[in-house]
């Protein structure tokens, strides 16, 4: 969480973090592995009654990031009409 962020503060951050994981390797005796990281971003607004909402999209977003080529931060913004109308159908939310 990252409190005081709006989304796309938390994505720009999000993207960072990813970079930095990704630009390191795990050594092995033998060769490096490369480390990749799926990120879901979403944001809990001050209508919302608490953060279950907000986390089951970020979660949803997490899933789409790993189908979609993985190493990747992903937002309710970045999904196709159809992952987001899944999406939103699982977590019985309406299209904003």
């Amino acid at each position: 969480m990252l409190f005081g962020a709006d989304l796309n503060t938390a994505k720009v951050i999000c993207e960072r973090l990813k970079n930095a994981v990704s630009s390191a390797n795990v050594q092995t005796d033998s060769d490096g592995i490369p480390v990749t990281v799926s990120i879901g971003v979403s944001q809990i607004k001050s209508e919302d009654a608490n953060y279950t909402a907000a986390l089951s999209l970020a979660d949803e977003a997490l899933f789409v990031a790993k189908r979609n080529d993985r190493n990747r931060v992903f937002t309710l913004e970045d999904m196709d009409f159809l992952s987001l109308w899944s999406v939103l159908n699982r977590c019985k939310l309406s299209i904003p």
